[in-house]
């Protein structure tokens, strides 16, 4: 699709770095041209905001080694750490099996090793796991040995539908500060998520981690997971772009009737269609700017998408944030964001309201034995209504 919104040249530079294929090799992948006719300080700080700077000391290797210290440090740290990490998850998923409680990581280090990249070429801040609901108190009970805490309240788990009232269950570590996420949900209840994790759990399949046997999942659910990893957070960063180009690279036989079969069961075939595009027009423009090739990401025609004009604002929304490099909105253009780009907006539009009339995560940590006589649900309406009206406790 025809965009009118372009890139300057570093985030280019830092985006073509970030599509580059894992059989790039160590480069130099972009040819820089001119080396004074780029600002290394405005490139060094887009890689860092959008936690790519092993990918472009990568994607530019031998180039300009000076201006790319900073990055070229950041890939040697995040190399180790992904060493580290990858031990760390085994040992999680061996507690985990111990007590019953299957789990699912879905990116991290596995998701490198499954794309065939290089240790450490994609930025990791934590641990993912995909765990049912009814899991998540006895996952919490079988992590605490090895030093994680829940960030929340353990009572919180005791509300029925805590799942609705966020995806994920937190635990940090103190003494090294790792945190580790408990997906329930692939995204918040109101957000129309094109996959469930029963449709993960129902078609995963197992691979080899460091001789460890492993649940992951279907190439299809994969790309989907990924696809409303970045969506949800109205489709800001590169990183997810980069990660759903490499998907699509890494699993070119894709069964494109069942994608298009789950995400539309689950009213989130638009939200699909507009990643997709977006993807599509990323690597078709960077590498024609860059004249660089391989940046091309080759589909079939079932992965491509005639847009609506409201469809096709959502990709020009994406690109419009990226250019400015603006940070993350709020909460109301989320909702506003997850309508948008919903199959069944009035479906959405309901699914918020029943969100933003029940209670919050403020909520649930809040003690029991402090909480009043009111429900629970009725506790949450007053704060949002007193929230709303300016009046405070």
């Amino acid at each position: 699709m025809n965009t009118s919104i372009n890139f300057d040249l570093e985030q280019r530079i830092v985006l073509a770095c970030t599509l580059a294929p894992d059989a790039a090799g160590s480069g130099p992948f972009v040819d820089l041209g001119p080396a004074d006719s780029i600002d290394w300080v405005r490139l060094r700080a887009v890689a860092a905001a959008f936690g790519v700077r092993p990918l472009v000391a990568r994607g530019l290797a031998g180039s300009a080694p000076d201006e790319l210290d900073a990055c070229i440090s950041a890939a040697r740290a995040n190399e180790g750490r992904a060493r580290l990490l990858t031990g760390e998850l085994l040992t999680i998923l061996d507690a985990l099996a111990a007590v019953g409680v299957p789990a699912i990581p879905f990116k991290g280090p596995v998701l490198e090793h499954v794309l065939g990249a290089a240790p450490g070429l994609r930025e990791m801040g934590d641990l993912d796991f995909l765990v049912r609901t009814e899991h998540l108190f006895p996952a919490t009970r079988a992590l605490a040995p090895l030093g994680y805490q829940s960030v929340l309240p353990i009572h919180a788990l005791d509300y029925p539908s805590m799942d609705r009232v966020s995806p994920e269950w937190p635990l940090l570590r103190p003494v090294d500060g790792l945190l580790i996420e408990l997906h329930c949900r692939v995204a918040p209840a109101w957000f129309p998520t094109p996959c469930s994790l029963h449709d993960i759990e129902a078609r995963q399949q197992t691979l080899t981690l460091a001789g460890h046997r492993i649940a992951w999942p279907a190439p299809e659910e994969l790309l989907l997971i990924h696809i409303c990893d970045g969506m949800k957070s109205c489709g800001r960063g590169m990183k997810w772009i980069g990660d759903v180009a490499r998907i699509l690279r890494r699993h070119p036989e894709m069964d494109w009737a069942h994608i298009k079969a789950v995400a539309s069961r689950h009213g989130g075939l638009n939200v699909v269609r507009v990643a997709l595009a977006l993807v599509i027009d990323c690597c078709a423009e960077t590498a024609e700017a860059l004249d660089v090739p391989e940046i091309g990401l080759s589909v079939p025609p079932q992965a491509e998408a005639r847009l609506t004009p409201r469809l096709a604002g959502a990709v020009e929304q994406i690109r419009a944030a990226l250019q400015t490099d603006a940070p993350l909105p709020g909460a109301m253009a989320h909702f506003r964001w997850s309508i948008r780009v919903s199959d069944d907006r009035l479906k959405t539009a309901r699914a918020i309201v029943r969100y933003l009339a029940g209670p919050a995560i403020a909520d649930l940590a809040q003690e029991p034995s402090t909480a009043g006589i009111l429900p629970l649900p009725a506790r949450a309406f007053l704060r949002r209504l007193r929230s709303v009206v300016g009046v405070r406790h």
